[in-house]
């Protein structure tokens, strides 16, 4: 072969090899394609979920008890293990209840259960009929106000994401519950405070500013039951401190449900749930569960370490 037909038969491989490249991907694209029309298509055929029913959630007289858990587990469709199993707990009206385990524990799920995202495949959570006279999901989830871990705020302004929470709230109302959330200082020093404006998803703000706006929405709603799924994870410890002394001090009538991966966070709650694998294997303070309770043990000697190592850098 001359070097001109060397050169040649090269050129036209790396053209075949570059449509070959151009193939592979449209073939992976349409695989993905079909994958995302067929979960678009069980969502819209999927049936509308029914919030006036009244049947959806079990309501006793529990006394000073604003819902209790009996014997509850969970296990999602076609999975193998139990998402949750034999679940107990009994939650005070006006408590602080901190969850607290690894990931995969159970923890949001958990929180699913009781917001009746999710059916129990045994057991039942019974509810304190003053606090939700009507068992249907619609009241149920009015009398509570979830910040989720992943935030969501919406295009608009930091007003219209306030007013999401409590469409009928005053100025006033809206400037304690930044307060209380942390948010006060720095929604005061923009230019157009509560009109500022907000992009879709809050891209315009930080981490830990989002949380504290989506905190202060919760507040504002001032539902019974106050429940935070991981949602002061970008918060600093000072900042974090702050905000559960203005709980205790203002907010000491709500019964608030923290999950946090941070020990921590959890420190001040009057009871803390360990979970791990779906059970739970701890209940308590945090020193008595420190002194007694192994998993938990675990947990913070591993944050512990970090932080060590973290200050030493």
């Amino acid at each position: 072969m001359t070097q001109g037909e060397t050169v040649a038969i090269i050129n036209y491989l790396l053209l075949i090899l570059v449509e070959l490249v151009k193939m592979a991907m449209v073939v992976t694209t349409i695989n993905k394609s079909m994958v995302s029309a067929n979960r678009i298509s069980q969502i819209i055929t999927r049936p509308v979920e029914n919030l006036q029913a009244t049947d959806t959630a079990k309501t006793g007289d529990l006394g000073d008890s604003i819902f209790k858990m009996k014997d509850l587990s969970f296990t999602y469709p076609q999975a193998n293990e139990l998402a949750l199993d034999s679940i107990d707990l009994d939650i005070k009206a006006g408590q602080f209840i901190g969850i607290i385990g690894a990931t995969g524990s159970g923890k949001s799920n958990l929180l699913k259960l009781l917001t009746q995202s999710y059916q129990p495949d045994q057991g039942e959570i019974i509810f304190n009929q003053a606090y939700f006279p009507n068992g249907s999901r619609k009241k149920l989830r009015q009398q509570m106000a979830l910040v989720p871990a992943k935030i969501a705020l919406f295009k608009g302004t930091i007003r219209s994401n306030l007013l999401v929470a409590n469409p009928q709230a005053s100025d006033e109302e809206m400037w304690q519950a930044l307060a209380g959330a942390q948010a006060k200082d720095f929604v005061s020093k923009l230019d157009q405070a509560l009109d500022a404006p907000v992009e879709a998803f809050g891209r315009n703000f930080s981490g830990g500013q989002r949380q504290r706006l989506a905190i202060a929405r919760a507040l504002l709603k001032q539902a019974p039951i106050l429940i935070f799924d991981d949602s002061t994870s970008a918060l600093d410890y000072v900042t974090e401190a702050n905000f559960q002394a203005e709980l205790k001090r203002n907010y000491q009538d709500m019964t608030i449900l923290m999950i946090s991966q941070r020990v921590h966070s959890l420190q001040a709650a009057d009871q803390i749930v360990v979970l791990d694998e779906g059970k739970v294997v701890g209940l308590g303070h945090h020193y008595d569960l420190l002194e007694n309770n192994e998993t938990y043990q675990e947990i913070y000697a591993s944050q512990t370490v970090m932080e060590v190592t973290d200050h030493e850098q």
